[in-house]
């Protein structure tokens, strides 16, 4: 029994001392709350704040970085477009070049066109003399024959 009583006595401070302690950390659960959370959400924004900074800079740099290597490659493509555009002004003289080896050749064949018309007149002229000797020998032919037939006849 004495140690019932005995353990019965020391439950009651036991349980007390067990709230207190309670209340101190409820205390602290709510300074927490009110204080540490606040100071730890800021502490969050701030450093996630900072990184989106940090991003943007970044991504600024990179902006910047392209926007100079898109500058340099249209410097090089405008070289080459002004390069080639003042080179072709150049090319007169290969078209000129090609237009008079094109004229030659045309005159060459307008040249051996009046020959063979020259050659062509001839020939028809030859032709028109042998028709015309084929045509006398034909009619002195037939004359002889119509000779011989009234001769005959006769």
């Amino acid at each position: 029994m004495h140690i019932a009583f005995t353990d019965a006595l020391t439950a009651i401070p036991q349980i007390r001392v067990n709230q207190e302690a309670a209340r101190i950390e409820a205390r602290n659960i709510m300074d927490t709350v009110l204080f540490d959370l606040p100071r730890l959400k800021s502490a969050i924004i701030r450093v996630a704040s900072l990184n989106q900074i940090i991003n943007a800079s970044k991504a600024n740099e990179a902006r910047r970085e392209l926007a100079r290597q898109i500058g340099s490659i249209g410097a090089e493509a405008l070289d080459e477009a002004y390069t080639r555009a003042k080179q072709s002004q150049g090319n007169g003289m290969e078209d000129v070049a090609v237009l008079a080896a094109t004229a030659d050749k045309l005159l060459e064949t307008i040249a051996k066109g009046v020959q063979i018309d020259e050659e062509n007149r001839q020939k028809r002229q030859m032709a028109e003399r042998q028709l015309g000797d084929i045509k006398g020998k034909l009619l002195e032919g037939l004359r002889a024959n119509a000779r011989d037939v009234a001769n005959r006849s006769v």
